[in-house]
């Protein structure tokens, strides 16, 4: 039956969906005490996206074979110079946040736990404009950012203070990244009314945060739920624009942005859609999070609900 997921505390993200699913339980709450190994895939032939002739090549995606990792949700991915990909989720059934690695992109090894000793390719991760590193947090289900300071990107513990308390009540997706001398904070406020993207600006390296905007996308009369555009993730293109990945009704879209993130305008076509990965029934797509390849092109891991509270993460590459 159809129902409106509304996980404020469970995965993926505190977003909200609406989606087609056989079970109304919430993502992300429940399972054993111990990690679940995931599986990995062994098939990487791709299947056509029937759609988006005519678009450039970097916003055509192809549905990869498989599933990357069962048991898995809320990805974080990059890649490093030796083209070892990084794939950090939420194991929903263990309540654990791993870590797996691919030298393909689409075979991963078993999890490992996440220390903040070894954030490797986090894409988490944010580059401060005098060349250091913060990974922000949300603290609890509030409004409240702290961060984890990093010298050299690998390596992060925690630092004392506040780095932005939301106007809002309750925050949800969230993504930062440098801009010039500032870095933007782009996050999901007023989940349960608008729930749609608004931007933050940071003016002193990223240690504080000031409200800049709401309906940053252009969504805030579409109803709130599904109908707008959720779980943010940028990535900046060799050129110097933006693009930013979101879902919306179980699909993913992007933006681009030519003025260093701030305005976006909707590209054409879509990024991905659950009918593009053959042989798996998806419920639902959330949280694409883009990577650039060392050879150029791109891929997009996705975490997708297969029913219940079970979640795989699939995904998608250009040609």
């Amino acid at each position: 039956m159809t129902s409106l997921l509304k996980h404020l505390a469970g995965t993926p993200n505190r977003t909200i969906i609406a989606m087609t699913i056989l079970s109304t339980a919430a993502c992300g709450s429940s399972g054993g005490a111990s990690p679940t190994t995931p599986t990995t895939t062994t098939t990487t032939t791709t299947t056509t996206t029937p759609t988006n002739t005519g678009l450039a090549a970097d916003l055509v995606f192809f549905a990869d074979s498989g599933t990357r990792l069962t048991s898995a949700s809320n990805p974080a991915a990059g890649i490093d110079a030796s083209g070892r990909t990084y794939l950090y989720y939420d194991d929903p059934s263990a309540h654990q946040k791993l870590v797996a690695t691919s030298t393909d992109g689409l075979t991963f090894g078993a999890g490992t736990p996440v220390t903040d000793g070894d954030r490797t390719a986090d894409s988490r991760r944010t580059l401060l404009p005098d060349g250091t590193w913060r990974l922000y947090q949300l603290n609890g289900n509030g409004n409240v950012m702290s961060s984890l300071r990093s010298t050299n990107g690998v390596s992060f513990t925690a630092e004392a203070g506040v780095r932005y308390t939301a106007p809002e009540s309750t925050m949800g997706v969230y993504d930062a990244f440098t801009s010039g001398s500032d870095v933007v904070l782009l996050y999901i406020g007023d989940l349960m009314g608008q729930n749609n993207v608004r931007r933050a600006v940071s003016r002193d390296g990223g240690a504080t945060f000031t409200f800049d905007r709401g309906n940053v996308l252009g969504d805030s009369a579409a109803g709130g739920g599904g109908n707008t555009y959720v779980d943010e993730k940028a990535i900046k293109l060799p050129d110097g624009r933006i693009r930013l990945m979101v879902m919306k009704n179980a699909e993913i879209l992007s933006f681009i942005s030519a003025d260093a993130g701030n305005s976006f305008t909707l590209e054409s076509g879509t990024r991905l859609i659950r009918s593009d990965f053959t042989g798996l029934s998806l419920q639902s797509l959330n949280d694409p999070v883009p990577i650039r390849l060392n050879d150029g092109r791109y891929r997009i891991y996705v975490a997708a609900n297969v029913g219940g509270n079970n979640w795989v993460i699939v995904s998608g590459m250009t040609r």
